[in-house]
């Protein structure tokens, strides 16, 4: 027995989710209607590396580069430093875009100066 569903344009469907998280948003009520609650009980502090790896290590390597190659940093810019980690970690793949991607950056993004940086004042990517 197949289900039929109501076909509907690609405009329509543009109009009622216009950006990723009204979608994603529709998913999730969908699937978690009282909403998503995961508990884990860690006993031994020492078991966080074997409970979720890629956590442990991620938070790892996080606090090497802020130690290391920043040598700490002010927690008024903590946010910005942890911002760039997580874009290198979801690229860390991506070799072959590397080039590419970067020249779009460098074209596409609007200069920031060092006024609007101490500002706190990010850059907005065009693309």
């Amino acid at each position: 027995m197949t289900k039929k569903y109501k076909e509907r344009s690609l405009v329509e469907f543009q109009k009622k989710f216009q950006d990723n998280e009204a979608c994603a948003k529709l998913l999730v009520e969908k699937r978690w209607p009282n909403g998503f609650v995961y508990k884990v009980i860690l006993r031994d502090p020492k078991a966080a590396g074997k409970l979720l790896p890629w956590v442990h290590r991620v938070i790892s390597n996080e606090k090497v580069v802020i130690r290391g190659s920043h040598r700490g940093v002010y927690e008024k810019h903590l946010q910005a430093y942890l911002s760039e980690i997580c874009y290198r970690f979801n690229r860390r793949s991506w070799e072959k875009e590397l080039f590419d991607s970067l020249v779009k950056a460098c074209v596409y993004t609007r200069t920031i100066t060092h006024g609007n940086l101490v500002r706190g004042q990010q850059s907005i990517h065009s693309y």
